[in-house]
């Protein structure tokens, strides 16, 4: 977290170990499963509101993660 915080002006290269990796797709499709409820059916329409146009991006970036380590 230290390595990222604070405002970025410009271009960086990050580098990340494999447990960060692994740390951030785990988080990334997670994310949904912060949004079941008791009965076990998914609350679609709090993950809407809470996660906004960010929803789509969750999938497409851990996906992206996985394409990136397999090239590397």
């Amino acid at each position: 977290m230290e390595r990222l915080a604070g405002r970025h002006t410009e271009s960086r290269d990050f580098r990340l170990t494999v447990e960060e990796l692994h740390m951030v797709h785990s988080a990334l499709t997670a994310v949904p499963t912060r949004f079941v409820e008791r009965g076990g059916l998914f609350a679609q329409e709090p993950f809407h509101i809470r996660t906004g146009f960010y929803r789509e991006n969750f999938d497409a970036l851990a996906s992206a993660l996985v394409q990136a380590v397999r090239q590397a």
